[in-house]
């Protein structure tokens, strides 16, 4: 009885510090944690269910981990061209106040128009998670998704990134960012999410990111939807998404930084002469998705390899 009762008392110790940790790590990814808590959680939650089996630890070691090491590296390179700054909203491009831009999971109940997109953390091999970009399939049916190489990271949040994806397609560019918050999913116009918005103070002008052209990495493995967890962990797992073929984006070069200097505009100015970003004081172009809109599950992605045959530019298409 004795060492039932000290193993009782060091499984809810266990969970107390799995819990802490998970916390811990989203609120330091997607801060104010008070406003992103409610989405992130979830999200995290609907990972350990349908991929870990409710597994709060595995899902830790497997995908937590991985995902808060890409996305540290991904903010660190999109706010280098920022150095110096106090961005108002702390957790860009992560997140934009209690917004999320960076999805933990696919957004699955959601119905993708021509032109709209999101980001998605996913797993990777081996303990390993890749930023990926989804979008409509070619067929109009499901959605396909496009591997965002870590040399590009840099390069993700800026209007060059989305030119280049638009370059060769023939159909509706893309041009419309989902973004989350709780149960409700939000369209709005990509240059705001990539103009940040800072506290008064000079600073130098940044560069424009270039996105030369293509440069295959290594074939990419399918890649697996993830879903949230935390410690509560004993949850039924429902049906895992089914896996997808991707094709990663070419590198990107920085160019350094210029000596012009320029007053940053207070948040308060800012929001006075447009929306700079989703959560400025006016909506920032922000367009909640209606009950509508909301439909079924997304299909599996579709396969983009036929692009690296016959010498041609393998430039993704994600219509």
């Amino acid at each position: 009885m004795a060492r039932s009762a000290a193993d009782k008392v060091s499984g809810t110790e266990g969970l107390e510090s799995l819990d802490t940790y998970i916390q811990n790590t989203l609120s330091a990814l997607y801060p104010p944690f008070e406003a992103t808590a409610a989405t992130v959680l979830w999200q995290l939650f609907s990972v350990a269910e349908r991929l870990h089996g409710g597994d709060g630890l595995r899902c830790l070691t497997d995908f937590l981990i991985p995902a808060k090491r890409a996305l540290q590296h991904l903010q660190q390179e999109a706010c280098a061209r920022y150095t110096g700054l106090i961005f108002v909203h702390e957790g860009w491009p992560l997140c934009v106040r209690e917004k999320v831009v960076v999805q933990l999971t696919s957004l699955h109940g959601v119905r993708l128009r021509p032109g709209d997109f999101y980001l998605q953390v996913t797993s990777g091999r081996k303990r390993s998670a890749r930023l990926v970009l989804k979008c409509l399939s070619q067929l109009g049916r499901g959605s396909e998704e496009v591997t965002v190489p870590e040399a590009m990271y840099g390069c993700v949040f800026t209007g060059e990134f989305l030119e280049w994806l638009n370059g060769e397609r023939t159909s509706v560019p893309l041009q419309n960012c989902l973004l989350t918050s709780g149960s409700a999913v939000f369209r709005t116009p990509w240059s705001s999410v990539t103009d940040p918005i800072f506290l008064p103070t000079f600073r130098a002008v940044p560069p424009p990111c270039s996105c030369p052209g293509p440069e295959w990495p290594p074939p990419q493995s399918p890649s697996t939807a993830l879903a949230p967890a935390s410690a509560v962990a004993n949850t039924r797992p429902r049906e895992a998404t089914p896996p997808s073929s991707t094709a990663a984006l070419p590198h990107c070069q920085r160019h350094p930084g210029s000596d012009q200097t320029s007053l940053q505009h207070s948040p308060g100015r800012a929001g006075c002469e447009g929306p700079r970003s989703p959560c400025g004081s006016s909506n920032g172009g922000l367009v909640g998705v209606g009950p509508s809109e909301l439909g079924p599950r997304e299909g599996p992605s579709r396969s983009l390899e036929r692009h690296r045959q016959k010498g041609q530019p393998p430039v993704p298409h994600c219509l």
